[in-house]
């Protein structure tokens, strides 16, 4: 067997190939302190080799076949390695997305930004009601995405056991660290991918608020799918439960001191208000209780209900949190409404039509969006 890599031969590079990884040497060795220690061996020789199948590890660290096997699914849970096939043989490299923490769509929501999400009394009142209404005593549930652990925590007021699933290491180690400040003993934060992540038993509730506008950014609908094949053998309660996304015409002003700037952008956080010209109209429903096509593809007609100029479509998503509750629609950190601006200006009378088609992936992130007039 080769000797296995340390830290100070990875930080300066020997052995190393031409190819260089695209995560910073000092990064993984930084990780490798929050792992434990056999986990932390399988990810640093990874690293050192750049790609790996299990036989290579088995040559190069010093560990059962089985234990390497366990532990390189554990590192894939915990969204440090991708995976790629030869044949039918897997072979397993070190991602980048949990450095530059785009998993794998868009930006995690940061430790810093989290205060926000709980200061959003809109979005934090409705999540409240709703886990009132769907947990019973002695359930088990299942937080997807949990962040620091509120819905966690007030879910763990009635459940039996709740499973907070969280990717971000940073938010991951606060949320466990409040958790156990708080008292909370009924509470088992688990680092992984919601997408992947194995539980001991099944459950009655998920909770997952991984919402976006269009749920195009966040993977609220994969993973809900992978919730709905994967955690309970009879019907699943969710919070939320289902969701609505409306399209409309709109008029916005993109000249900023003389030059145009015709981008994508959220109508929040102090941005310019666009002028609607055509009434909302629905195009695309999820129940988050049975598993969703995870591609939308539309082509929508839009009517005009004003004279004047359209130059681009605004896409605004309401969330049913439980049944017996009343739509939410956008706040500042829930689904604010997204602009998606046209290349040219159309002169428009009341009653004419623009037809648009829009296609997209959910979870697949914005730059997926592809949308245009059909002329």
């Amino acid at each position: 067997m080769t000797d296995e890599p340390k830290p100070e031969d990875i930080l300066e590079g020997k052995n190393r190939e031409s190819v260089r990884n695209s995560v910073p040497p000092l990064q993984v060795i930084n990780e490798t302190r929050f792992l434990e220690n056999d986990l932390g061996k399988v990810l640093l020789e990874i690293y050192e080799l750049k790609k790996a199948t299990l036989e290579d590890l088995a040559s190069s660290v010093e560990l059962p076949q089985s234990k390497i096997k366990r532990n390189v699914s554990e590192l894939r849970k915990q969204g440090y390695l991708g995976v790629n096939f030869d044949d039918s043989t897997k072979i397993y490299y070190v991602r980048s997305d949990w450095s530059t923490q785009e998993f794998p769509s868009g930006p995690i929501i940061p430790l810093v930004y989290q205060y926000n999400l709980l200061s959003d009394e809109s979005r934090m009142e409705a999540l409240h009601e709703a886990i009132e209404h769907t947990i019973d005593e002695g359930d088990v549930v299942a937080d997807l995405g949990a962040g620091v652990g509120f819905l966690s925590c007030l879910a763990s007021e009635l459940a039996e056991k709740v499973y907070a699933v969280e990717i971000d290491r940073e938010v991951y180690e606060e949320g466990k660290k409040i958790v156990e400040q708080e008292g909370i003993d009924n509470i088992e934060y688990i680092r992984g991918d919601a997408r992947e992540i194995e539980l001991p038993e099944e459950v009655d509730v998920v909770l997952c608020e991984l919402l976006d506008t269009g749920l195009i950014a966040e993977l609220q609908v994969p993973v809900m799918n992978y919730a709905i094949e994967e955690f309970s053998k009879t019907e699943l309660q969710t919070v939320p439960h289902d969701a609505r996304t409306s399209i409309q015409l709109i008029e916005a002003d993109y000249e900023f001191y003389g030059n145009e700037f015709r981008i994508p952008h959220f109508e929040e956080y102090d941005s310019r208000e666009s002028e609607t010209r055509s009434k909302e109209l629905t195009y695309h429903e999820v129940s988050f209780q049975e598993n969703n096509s995870e591609l939308v593809e539309k082509r929508i007609e839009l009517e005009a209900n004003v004279d004047g100029i359209v130059n681009g479509i605004q896409i605004n998503t309401d969330v049913r949190f439980a049944p017996d509750m009343e739509y939410t629609g956008a706040s500042p950190w829930l689904n604010p409404p997204l602009n998606l601006p046209f290349d040219r200006d159309l002169a428009v009378e009341a009653g004419e039509t623009i037809t648009v088609d829009i296609t997209y992936e959910l979870g697949g992130g914005l730059s997926n969006i592809v949308y245009s007039i059909v002329d």
